[in-house]
């Protein structure tokens, strides 16, 4: 018996979200879907670079959306302004039992409500790929956070891509602290200017937002080369956390210095698959709760935007 996984959207991080899923241990029959045959040609030929977690495992390429299927799981891998599209036609005409969706999840406030009607009328379990949940590295700081309370939580850095990228920084904030709270966000820190974002067609912000209990705080300013740094600090402690430097730094009560590594979706996209499957407790972020978090950052750029001269309703904001 094989269980049947679908992709839609195969170039970029779909096609990476093959190549992890194709390490699974278990026996899968993977339908991918992409309109764009190029597309699809490039994901086979980096699926044919993964060796098989299964020797049974295969995997179909269509251009089309299958119909009656019963899918183990489901990854919308689109970008976000045809993903609520997507959702409507997949659910409409086939069975899922959990649903993977890429961020930013949609570009417009009225979409969120319209994807939690459909998932409620399907009863689908639905997630949001942060895949920081998912990374050891993160998993045992969180625990030891717990030594301490009322944490600080900053990012401080450079040509990151706040307006696209910010989200996965909420979210691991929220893992982190366990915030249940909604999050109420402020952007009088941003530039009073909108920037073109690498990407054509796309936006992008500079400055920072921080939360209204000013727990939380977010910088990404200009510079001829990236930089990245999360900051934690509480009372008697405080943690740096330098993913491109590859290390997490302890001052304070604990003094020291600990390697950290970036676990690419190549490897992460397998073990949400084999959770859902065998029925096990899910890392990854819930549907409510990352809504939650993406409207009240889509709120903030939305007011700056507005704010600052682009009151266009054609932008979208996509996490790559």
């Amino acid at each position: 018996m094989s269980y049947k996984i679908l992709i839609v959207g195969c170039g970029g991080i779909g096609a990476r979200h093959l190549q992890g899923v194709l390490k699974s241990s278990l026996p899968l029959s993977i339908d991918v879907v992409d309109i764009d045959k190029e597309s699809l040609t490039n994901a086979s030929k980096l699926a044919g670079e993964v060796t098989l977690g299964n020797a049974q495992t295969q995997v179909h390429y269509k251009t089309v959306l299958p119909e009656g299927q019963d899918y183990s799981v489901a990854i919308v891998a689109t970008t976000s302004h045809v993903r609520l599209h997507v959702m409507r036609e997949l659910l409409n005409s086939n069975h899922v039992t959990s649903l993977i969706l890429e961020k930013f999840l949609f570009s417009f406030k009225n979409e969120y409500q319209q994807a939690k009607n459909l998932l409620k009328q399907h009863s689908v379990k639905a997630y949001v790929n942060c895949p920081r949940r998912m990374n050891p590295n993160y998993q045992a700081l969180k625990k030891e956070l717990k030594k301490h309370s009322n944490w600080q939580f900053s990012v401080e850095g450079n040509e990151w891509g706040l307006a696209c990228n910010a989200v996965h920084f909420l979210d691991i904030y929220r893992y982190l602290t366990e915030e249940q709270q909604p999050l109420v966000l402020e952007g009088k820190g941003l530039e009073p200017y909108i920037f073109e974002s690498k990407r054509g067609g796309y936006k992008e912000v500079f400055g920072r937002i921080t939360s209204s209990s000013k727990e939380l705080s977010i910088l990404c300013g200009h510079s001829e080369k990236m930089s990245l740094q999360v900051k934690l600090t509480s009372e008697h402690q405080e943690v740096l956390i330098d993913e491109l430097a590859g290390t997490i730094e302890f001052n304070g009560d604990i003094q020291e210095i600990r390697p950290f590594e970036t676990v690419y979706q190549s490897n992460l996209s397998y073990q949400f698959v084999e959770q859902s499957i065998r029925e096990e407790p899910m890392t990854l972020t819930p549907f409510e709760e990352s809504a939650d978090t993406h409207l009240a950052l889509l709120d903030t750029l939305e007011k700056h935007f507005q704010l600052h001269g682009d009151t266009s309703r054609s932008r979208e904001y996509q996490i790559t």
